[in-house]
């Protein structure tokens, strides 16, 4: 971000739009509009906001390949195939009924 950050009402930000535009796509300016005190909206220029979006998918991006990599190795070492004749769902309910178990007797 190379311009200023400002802060403008609502009602600001609607009668100066133009003028807030200008500074956003010339300056780099960032604009906060607020209604009632509060931060509602930022105003950036689209070279920013693709900025941003590129590093959030960048992260995303890079969580797949992690999980993707993991997954191949759970894969080569045969732990999917074993994994695939679990009854999920009866790990799923000794697990609740061990816990319930356990918040049983911390309550006594």
């Amino acid at each position: 971000m190379g311009g200023v950050e400002r802060r403008v009402s609502a009602t600001e930000a609607r009668v100066r739009l133009g003028e807030l535009l200008d500074g956003v796509t010339a300056r780099r300016d960032v604009v906060f509009v607020e209604r009632a005190g509060k931060e509602v909206a930022v105003v950036v220029s689209v070279e920013e906001w693709k900025a941003a979006c590129a590093g959030r998918s960048d992260k995303w991006a890079r969580a797949n390949a992690m999980l993707a990599e993991y997954h191949e190795r759970l894969r080569a070492d045969g732990t999917l195939d074993r994994l695939k004749d679990v009854d999920w769902t009866e790990v799923i309910r000794a697990g609740r009924a061990e816990r319930d178990q356990q918040l049983r007797d911390a309550l006594r």
